[in-house]
């Protein structure tokens, strides 16, 4: 590689005439070929069955319990419980923004409480956009005042093992 004068003293990196041929080659046939990209957004994507999308909560099926929290490795869902409001909380909280979508929260859920979805696109205009939130309402101990579990999750056992 060496410098050549008419260039004014740079350095000119000359290719093999077969590298340039093959680059020139692939140029034309991308060129000329249909594109391997979607046209997202104009047109929808439609991802395949196995597809782990965005999770969702559903209120009514979850019991509180706070498996997913446990089980979740990013730490994206976790659990508030508020003993002193009337009546005691417990406030599940799932940031979709730290999620990895990785189906342990789903898997581990003991009445499907949480699914994944085939959604993927998670545009808003703020983070807090993606937070979702359930309450459930918790029994407190009547002695020493902690929390026992929350009372979906005392029903859904009962139900569950029979009175």
């Amino acid at each position: 590689m060496g410098c050549n004068r008419r260039s004014g003293g740079r350095a000119v990196v000359k290719l093999p005439c077969l590298f340039q041929g093959r680059v020139l080659r692939q140029a034309l046939r991308a060129l000329f070929s249909r594109p391997f990209t979607t046209r997202f957004p104009a047109e929808p994507y439609e991802p395949v069955d196995r597809f782990r999308g965005r999770p969702r909560f559903d209120a009514g099926e979850c019991i509180g319990c706070g498996a997913c929290a446990q089980v979740c490795p990013s730490k994206c869902i976790y659990l508030e419980d508020d003993p002193e409001a009337v009546p005691p909380l417990r406030r599940l909280v799932h940031r979709v923004d730290e999620c990895i979508w990785c189906g342990q929260c789903e898997r581990y859920c003991p009445t499907a409480g949480i699914r994944l979805t085939n959604e993927y696109d998670c545009s808003v205009f703020s983070r807090g956009q993606l937070d979702h939130r359930i309450e459930k309402e918790l029994v407190i101990c009547e002695v020493c005042s902690a929390v026992i579990a929350p009372l979906d999750q005392l029903r859904w056992l009962v139900k569950k093992l029979g009175p």
